[in-house]
C-alpha cells in the first residue's frame, strides 16, 4: 500500500513516497536521496505528512523525529497510524513522551485519560514529560484540575486553561517560570470572574510575556497585569474601560493589545480615556465589538479623531477594528437604520502620521470608503502589508481600479487587500508579488 501525502511540496518528498511502502517499515530512503536532503524537505512540509513519511521507513522516522514528536497532536495521528489498538498505542506513547514539547489534554481521546491516571506525582510527570513547555488543558470536568499541578515543571512556559470554580488551587502554584498564561471563559460557568481573588495574589510573583482572559477580570487583577514590567501582549474581554487604565508606569512594556468589548463607543471611550497610550510602545492595537448591535448616535469618525489623538504614531504597526459575526449579520440585514459616512482624506485628518503601519483593518458599520482615502491617507503608509476595508453593508464601495493602482506603486510591500462589497459579497483584492523584473498585478475575486 503506497503512502498518499495530502501536500507535497518538493520533489524529494515525492520520491520518497513513489519508492518506499509500508509493508517493510524498515525499508531505507532512496539511495539518490539522502538523509539531510529529506530532513530539510520535511520540516517544510508539515506535522499530517510527517507522521505518515515516519511510518514508511526507519530512517525517515530518525530523521523526522525532531520535528514530529515536539507536539501531541502530531505524535497521535502517528500512533494511530502503526495501530488500532489503544493498549498498543498507549505502549508506543510511553516510549516517546519524553521527547514532547507541547500537551494537549481533553476529554476525547483515550490515550490523555491513561496519562491521568498513570501520573500520581509531580515526579512522575517530570520523568514522563521532561521537555514539556506549552500545556493546552481544555477539560470540560473540573474534577480533573487536581492533576494540572502535576505538569507545573521547571520548563513549563505557556499554560492554555478553563476558568472555574475549581480553579483556585491550579492557579495558586502556578510556576514562576510562565512566560504566557490564557484563561477561556467556559459556557458552563455561570460566574467566570470566581478565580481572579486567587489571580491576583499569584500575578505578583510572575514574569508573564502574554496574558489573555476571556473571563471577566477584576479592577485589582488588571492593576497586578500593569505592574509587570516583562508583559508584552494582553488579550482582555472589557465589561467596564475604567478598569483598565494606562498610566506613566502601567504597562509600561505593553507592545500588543487586544481588546474585546460590547459596543463601539466602549472602543471610543477606551482610546479617549487613555491618553498615556499616546507615550506607550504600542505595536498592534486591536478591538472587536462582541453585540450583535451598535448606537445609531455613535459618529465613526469619532473613533478615527480618538487613534489621531491618543495612539502612539511613531511605534503603532497594527491597527484593527471588527465586528463579530452576530454583529456582522445584523447589519447586513440592517441597511436602513442611519446614514454611511463617506470616509476620503479630509475626513480623517493627520491619519497620515501613522507612517509605520504594516496592517490596517477597520470592519465596522456604514463606512463607505473612497479613492481619496487611499491616495490622501494609505499612500503615506510605506510599510504597509496588509489593508481590510469593510463597510458591512449593501451599498457599493467608492473605490475605483484608479485608485487601487495608485496605491499599488506607492505601497510596494501591500500584497493583501480586501475591500468593502456590492451586495454584501466580498470583494478580495490581492496585489500579486513578482520577481522584481515584473510589475506587480492586481487579481480581484469574489469570494
Amino acid at each position: 500500500m503506497q503512502v498518499v501525502v495530502a501536500r507535497l511540496n518538493r520533489d524529494v518528498l515525492f520520491q520518497i513516497v513513489t519508492f518506499v511502502y509500508l509493508s517493510d517499515p524498515y525499508n531505507p530512503l532512496p539511495s539518490h536521496v539522502s538523509p539531510s536532503q529529506f530532513h530539510e524537505s520535511a520540516r517544510a512540509e508539515g506535522c499530517s505528512t510527517l507522521a505518515a513519511l515516519a511510518r514508511v521507513s526507519k530512517m525517515c522516522l530518525e530523521e523526522s523525529s525532531a520535528a514530529l514528536w515536539g507536539d501531541m497532536s502530531s505524535l497521535l495521528p502517528f500512533l494511530r497510524l502503526l495501530s488500532d489498538d489503544v493498549n498498543n498505542q498507549w505502549d508506543r506513547f510511553d516510549y516517546y513522551a519524553h521527547r514532547l514539547r507541547t500537551l494537549w489534554m481533553h476529554d476525547r481521546d483515550g490515550i490523555r485519560m491513561n496519562v491521568l491516571r498513570s501520573l500520581k506525582s509531580f515526579d512522575e510527570a517530570h520523568f514522563k514529560f521532561p521537555r514539556l513547555q506549552h500545556l493546552h488543558w481544555v477539560y470540560s470536568d473540573g474534577k480533573k484540575m487536581e492533576h494540572l499541578p502535576l505538569f507545573y515543571g521547571p520548563q513549563l512556559e505557556r499554560l492554555y486553561v478553563h476558568p472555574g470554580l475549581w480553579l483556585a488551587n491550579a492557579l495558586s502554584s502556578l510556576p514562576i517560570c510562565l512566560k504566557e498564561l490564557c484563561i477561556v471563559h467556559h459556557p458552563g460557568i455561570h460566574n467566570p470572574q470566581v478565580h481572579s481573588a486567587c489571580l491576583d495574589l499569584k500575578l505578583g510573583n510572575l514574569k508573564l510575556q502574554s496574558f489573555a482572559s476571556k473571563a471577566k477580570l477584576t479592577a485589582a487583577t488588571y492593576e497586578r497585569l500593569g505592574n509587570m514590567s516583562t508583559l508584552h501582549s494582553l488579550d482582555t474581554v472589557v465589561h467596564d474601560t475604567k478598569h483598565l487604565t494606562f498610566g506613566p508606569e502601567n504597562f509600561a512594556s505593553l507592545q500588543n493589545l487586544i481588546i474585546r468589548v460590547n459596543t463601539l463607543e466602549m472602543v471610543i471611550n477606551f482610546i479617549m480615556n487613555n491618553s498615556h497610550l499616546k507615550s506607550h510602545p504600542l505595536e498592534a492595537f486591536e478591538a472587536y465589538v462582541l453585540r450583535g448591535h451598535t448606537e445609531n448616535h455613535v459618529d465613526k469618525i469619532d473613533l478615527f479623531n480618538a487613534v489621531r489623538q491618543n495612539l502612539n504614531s511613531n511605534t503603532l504597526r497594527k491597527f484593527k477594528i471588527e465586528g463579530c459575526q452576530p454583529l456582522i449579520s445584523h447589519l447586513l440585514l440592517d441597511t436602513q437604520v442611519g446614514q454611511h459616512v463617506l470616509c476620503h482624506g479630509q475626513s480623517l485628518p493627520l491619519l497620515d502620521k501613522f507612517c509605520h503601519l504594516e496592517s490596517f483593518t477597520v470592519v465596522i458599520c456604514r463606512i463607505l470608503w473612497d479613492d481619496d482615502f487611499l491616495q490622501n491617507t494609505v499612500s503615506k503608509w510605506t510599510h504597509l502589508e496588509m489593508l481590510h476595508l469593510d463597510s458591512l453593508s449593501s451599498s457599493p464601495s467608492r473605490i475605483t481600479e484608479d485608485g487601487l493602482s495608485f496605491l499599488k506603486e506607492t505601497c510596494s510591500k501591500l500584497h493583501d487587500i480586501r475591500l468593502s462589497p456590492v451586495d454584501g459579497a466580498r470583494m478580495v483584492c490581492e496585489i500579486c508579488r513578482k520577481p522584481e523584473t515584473e510589475v506587480p498585478s492586481v487579481c480581484i475575486q469574489c469570494l
